[in-house]
């Protein structure tokens, strides 16, 4: 994967970031790394940065990373509209390796990122050390009965518009060609790693999952 592949997508991907439905996820998502004030926090895979700008105005710092140069300079530009420019930074980067030491953050969140990604838990672990001992993670994944037909039966049911309708689509189209979890596959594997307090959220009915960890103390 290269950055190129989604510099054309910018405005749909932003876009999507703005539907009621990953608004509202990516508050869950925010909720679920615990409170951001006075915190670090970064987000891995950042997209236009709306996240970060929409749930951290307590944190101490928020800062971004994507593989696509357009889409960070997007999410500068939308910082610095919102007047949160002093507090941000964002960074063209690979989630395989972020350009980070090691403990630099309090909370490390991802949405919509580590299932597209050819080895996703390579992606887990990378956010697991940039994490301070005591900090959390938290990512959405698509749970394992994410798919074209669910999601648009989903759709129907909660009465999505048509622009919701369109992005929630594609993000299923994507999770039947790249990666769906189950709560246990990815518990064994942050069990594995060493973190604890592991929780899943079901979100969307179920079709999506949060799941969020804590780094231990040393």
């Amino acid at each position: 994967m290269s950055g190129t592949e989604f510099d054309g997508k910018v405005e749909f991907f932003d876009d999507m970031a703005q539907t009621p439905w990953l608004s509202e996820v990516h508050r869950l998502v925010a909720k679920a790394g615990g409170s951001w004030e006075d915190k670090d926090v970064l987000d891995v895979g950042c997209g236009t940065g709306r996240l970060l700008i929409g749930n951290g105005t307590e944190a101490k710092s928020i800062t971004g990373v994507d593989l696509s140069e357009k889409m960070v300079a997007k999410a500068g530009a939308l910082c610095t509209e919102c007047g949160m420019e002093e507090k941000a930074s964002f960074y063209a980067g690979d989630a395989y390796e972020l350009p980070f030491e090691d403990d630099s953050f309090d909370i490390a969140v991802s949405t919509l990122v580590v299932f597209l990604l050819p080895e996703p838990l390579k992606a887990i672990d990378e956010m697991k050390r940039v994490v301070r001992p005591g900090g959390r993670l938290a990512m959405l994944n698509p749970g394992p009965f994410m798919g074209r037909e669910t999601a648009m039966q989903l759709a129907e049911e909660k009465g999505f518009s048509p622009d919701s309708r369109e992005k929630l689509g594609a993000w299923a189209d994507v999770s039947e060609r790249r990666h769906r979890f189950s709560p246990r596959e990815l518990s064994k594997h942050l069990t594995d790693q060493g973190l604890v307090n592991i929780e899943h959220i079901p979100v969307l009915d179920g079709l999506g999952i949060i799941t969020a960890a804590d780094k231990r103390e040393k």
